[in-house]
This record gives structure tokens, sequence and C-alpha cells, in this order.
């Protein structure tokens, strides 16, 4: 006799694999709208005038250090998280953190 209450091991992959693609399919959509930011960003800065890029990355950079065979060390002036959301403080990027 089969019990009609009981899902079947085959029925139960099944779902846990439509999960799983769900779930790939969201980080894919969230990493397209990742690289469509950094694309506006890019073209924002190579449509500006050399005065603004200037602007740009005197605000973004801290420090660069030039050493020997080519090597750089840069500091920046934010985190890549600040850089990822676009917030200019690290104290608007605490209070992202604490509302998400």
């Amino acid at each position: 006799m089969r019990e009609p209450n009981r899902t079947s091991p085959s029925a139960l992959g099944l779902t846990e694999l439509n999960e799983e693609v769900e779930k790939s399919n969201q980080r894919i959509e969230a990493i397209k709208a990742d690289y469509r930011r950094i694309m506006k960003w890019s073209e924002m800065f190579d449509g500006s005038d050399m005065d603004v890029k200037k602007m740009i990355a005197g605000y973004i950079i801290k420090r660069v250090d030039v050493y020997s065979d080519y090597r750089l060390h840069i500091e920046f002036n934010m985190s890549f998280a600040q850089f990822e959301l676009g917030l200019e403080t690290e104290v608007e990027y605490a209070a992202q953190d604490i509302v998400s």
C-alpha cells in the first residue's frame, strides 16, 4: 500500500535542486547589477574632464607609494564596502550595516 503523505526521495532532491538553481540565479542577478553600477561609474569618469578626474582620484586615493621594479602600494580613503555602496563615510556605512 502507498502512503499518500510521503514524498519520494527523488521529489525531495528535485525540490532542493530547484532551490539551489533559484539561489544561483539570484546571485547572478546581484553580480550583474554590481557590474552595471561599476560600468556606469566608469563611463561617468571617462566622460569627465581632467580636472574632475583628478578631483575624483584625489578623493578616493589617500596615498601611492612607488617602489623599484614599478611595484605600487595604493592606500585608499574608503573601504571596498563603501565603494560598492557608494557611501562617503564609515559612519554612513555602519548605519547601512545596522539597517540591513
